[in-house]
């Protein structure tokens, strides 16, 4: 299996409302200025019908992994 790694900014996050976005990089919710990166690492894949997978792996915001599973598109052979 091929590994997958993705790293937001999150000082990046912008909703178009100045004020929430404001909000969600203090400390109430992600807390931007301790932990300025939200990162996901693959850990598996498994099934989820023809064609089409799940990955599974740890989302980390605010410093904290949690296990999280993203069913990306169909795989497509017209590329």
């Amino acid at each position: 299996m091929s590994a997958s790694a993705a790293e937001i900014v999150a000082a990046s996050i912008d909703t178009g409302s100045r004020m929430r976005d404001d909000h969600l990089r203090s400390a109430d919710f992600l807390d931007v200025p301790a932990h300025p990166v939200i990162a996901y690492r693959s850990t598996g894949l498994s099934p989820a019908g023809p064609d089409r997978w799940t990955v599974h792996g740890p989302l980390t915001a605010r410093g904290v992994p949690r296990r999280h599973a993203a069913a990306p598109g169909g795989l497509r052979d017209d590329l």
